[in-house]
């Protein structure tokens, strides 16, 4: 499976709600598998720094603002 963020992207939440900083785009500092064995699934969770918040969330939670690569 191939995620769809890199170290280093710039993301925006799919809900700011769950900020609680006014900071907006965030970087990605960690992409990973999670495996569930009981049910044989697995998810790509995503760790980002929003100003003081750091989040870890599904990838499907976040909205890529620009790759590291275009920057």
């Amino acid at each position: 499976m191939v995620a769809k963020f890199k170290l280093g992207d710039l993301v925006e939440l799919q809900d700011s709600r769950m900020l609680t900083t006014t900071c907006r785009v965030g970087v990605v500092t960690e992409v990973r598998q999670v495996e569930y064995v009981e049910t044989d699934a697995t998810m790509t969770v995503v760790r980002a720094f929003f100003g003081p918040d750091e989040l870890t969330l599904s990838e499907n939670d976040f909205v890529l603002v620009r790759k590291i690569d275009e920057i």
